[in-house]
């Protein structure tokens, strides 16, 4: 569950990348 958070938080850095 732990690993599924920390996924989430990468995807949302590169999604908020330009």
């Amino acid at each position: 569950m732990r690993n599924l958070k920390v996924t989430k938080a990468i995807g949302s850095c590169e999604r908020q990348s330009p």
